[in-house]
């Protein structure tokens, strides 16, 4: 096949959604597809795919200059079938990776504390004129009369797309991320172990819970912090914080947590963390599906989360897995955490997080999402041998 997978930057290290585009479009060319990334900037390419720049000025309008600058380019581009992951349009198939924009809104306010600054934040965000044009982007998106499928990440991601969108239930499919299971090499672990204890001077004898997300507020990390301070000093594990967002520092400083909290920034290169921690905390206010999740587990860690994020549906029941209701319910949080740390189980978890990770690999996501796109293409094909 001829295919597009329109990104606004081709950039791994940015997050999740990125990092997947890099990883996706590699293994589709590896299967021997034409594969064809449209952008405003790349800084990795990989091996087999073609990379075409798209010369988007920088300012307020540019999300919808990128937009319609994916839609003009597909249109031109003679393809078999293209893949939307981010905020373009005409693609024949979308893949909602952020879910509805509205849910997303609605978790941050989930996500701010009972204070008068919440209410403040909220009264703020009633009035941002972005979101009021996310929400119309994602419309024109989704109902765009060349949209065959819409993929979302999980029933969560379902659910809450169709409660926006009830009028595409018949086009939506349920198709989990995959992960890179070659990326983590479980056998390094005692080595990243003593590499990211040095390189952040964390105790040995210290357990390392890590928490990684961009957005701090949405992925939960102030119940994280409350929650680590809970637990008694000489049980507490040192948490490990990765992600470009500004550290709470006086937040820290209140819960006397100075000691036990590093804030790494962005990490170039999320391997090594998470094959030297011990336990991800990701006490997400909503992700339909978080990648680190899904890393976690191939890294062997044990995971705390909640069922807002969509990736907690793959391991249920598991023991590698946590699931605490409510990402405010910090004493169960703390349980959750301190049943992960059980030197005599932690052995048992780990191994049932790579089985996890073993059964949703980046391989076996790959075919699936090669039969969508073949089943798309076909669609098109065939509409198109009839209109002629």
């Amino acid at each position: 096949m001829k295919l597009a997978i329109p990104i606004d930057h081709l950039a791994p290290g940015r997050g999740g959604l990125e990092r997947y585009v890099a990883e996706t479009s590699a293994a589709l060319a590896r299967r021997g597809h034409e594969v064809h990334v449209p952008c405003v900037s790349a800084t990795s390419v990989p091996d087999g795919v073609r990379v075409h720049p798209l010369p988007i000025p920088q300012g307020p309008r540019s999300l919808r200059r990128f937009a319609r600058a994916c839609e003009s380019w597909i249109e031109r581009a003679d393809l078999d079938v293209s893949l939307g992951v981010g905020r373009s349009l005409g693609s024949e198939i979308v893949q909602a990776h952020g879910g509805a924009h509205r849910s997303s809104r609605e978790a941050l306010r989930r996500a701010d504390p009972p204070s008068l600054r919440s209410v403040v934040r909220r009264f703020g965000r009633a009035l941002r004129w972005k979101d009021r044009f996310l929400e119309r982007l994602e419309r024109e998106q989704i109902l765009h009369p060349r949209v065959r499928a819409v993929a979302v990440l999980s029933e969560i991601g379902r659910r809450q797309i169709l409660e926006v969108y009830p009028e595409v239930e018949r086009k939506i499919r349920v198709l989990p991320i995959g992960i890179d299971l070659g990326r983590f090499q479980t056998g390094h672990r005692a080595r990243s172990r003593t590499q990211i204890r040095r390189r952040w001077s964390i105790p040995d004898d210290r357990s390392i819970a890590v928490f990684v997300g961009h957005h701090f507020r949405l992925k939960g990390l102030w119940p994280a912090l409350e929650a680590i301070a809970r637990i008694r000093e000489d049980r507490r594990p040192h948490l490990l914080v990765c992600g470009r967002s500004t550290p709470p520092r006086s937040t820290v400083e209140r819960l006397g947590l100075g000691e036990f909290v590093t804030f790494a920034g962005a990490v170039d290169g999320i391997e090594p963390v998470l094959l030297g921690s011990d336990l991800l905390l990701q006490p997400t206010f909503y992700d339909p599906c978080s990648h680190v999740t899904l890393e976690a587990w191939a890294a062997g860690l044990p995971v705390v989360t909640t069922p807002w994020n969509g990736a907690s549906e793959l391991g249920r029941g598991s023991p590698a897995v946590s699931i605490v209701d409510d990402p405010w319910d910090l004493d169960g949080l703390g349980r959750g955490i301190m049943e992960a740390l059980d030197g005599e189980r932690w052995k048992e978890r780990s191994a049932a997080a790579r089985e996890i990770a073993e059964s949703h690999s980046l391989e076996r996501h790959i075919g699936e999402l090669e039969d969508l796109l073949s089943e798309a293409g076909a669609e098109v094909a065939r509409e198109g041998a009839r209109a002629s």
